[in-house]
């Protein structure tokens, strides 16, 4: 992946926001002459707030037959969940993203992600 032309396109699209005068949240901002720096969305997590949400679920105690232990499936030190088996990516976002999120985003990130969730808890089982 190339990673400097991707950090390019993202400058690019900050000034379009900029131009439009849309989400000035997102707007970038100069630290000096020909240098910007720029606030990341609200729904990203930084380092910290990806290392409290590896460390809740690896620490999340399931019953027996409700699913396999996703604890084996988090790199706590790499932030990263990986290997979940179909039943544990059906169970994740119904039950476990609900309850991880909260504390570690936004309110109203973590209000629209709980109520997605409850939406395809109910209408999708």
């Amino acid at each position: 992946m190339d990673l400097e032309k991707k950090r390019q396109i993202q400058y690019k699209l900050r000034f379009d926001l900029a131009h439009m005068g849309k989400h000035v949240e997102l707007h970038l901002t100069m630290i000096e002459e020909g240098k910007y720096t720029f606030l990341y969305a609200c729904y990203t997590m930084p380092s910290q707030e990806k290392h409290t949400f590896c460390e809740f679920l690896v620490d999340l105690k399931i019953s027996n037959g409700y699913s396999s232990n996703i604890s084996q499936c988090i790199d706590v030190q790499g932030e990263k969940i990986y290997g979940m088996k179909c039943d544990d990516c059906h169970v994740f976002p119904h039950r476990f993203l609900p309850l991880s999120i909260c504390g570690v985003l936004r309110n109203e990130v973590c209000e629209t992600l709980i109520k997605f969730s409850s939406f395809f808890y109910r209408y999708m089982l």
